[in-house]
């Protein structure tokens, strides 16, 4: 089942974050603790680690693009798998 991933809670004090590079791109596979991207705050630098394994059916953000904590990044899942009820 897809599953979509989301600006995670890195502390208390961050809100959002800043997507400074995709390690991935749609259609790569992925394994659960694999980075997948790199994050910025006003604070420090991250790499984003997959919480999934699969197919990375949908990038929401691009490079550059300021998120809120909880905001979806990307949806894994399995290759070919529908995920127009994901998407809106």
């Amino acid at each position: 089942m897809a599953e979509v991933l989301r600006v995670p809670k890195i502390s208390d004090t961050v809100t959002e974050i800043t997507i400074n590079n995709w390690l991935v791109k749609e259609g790569d596979t992925v394994v659960n603790g694999e980075p997948i991207a790199q994050f910025e705050t006003d604070k420090a630098n991250y790499d984003y680690e997959s919480p999934a394994e699969g197919t990375v059916l949908k990038i929401f953000a691009v490079q550059g693009q300021t998120l809120k904590v909880g905001e979806p990044l990307a949806i894994v899942g399995r290759d070919g798998e529908d995920i127009g009820n994901l998407v809106k």
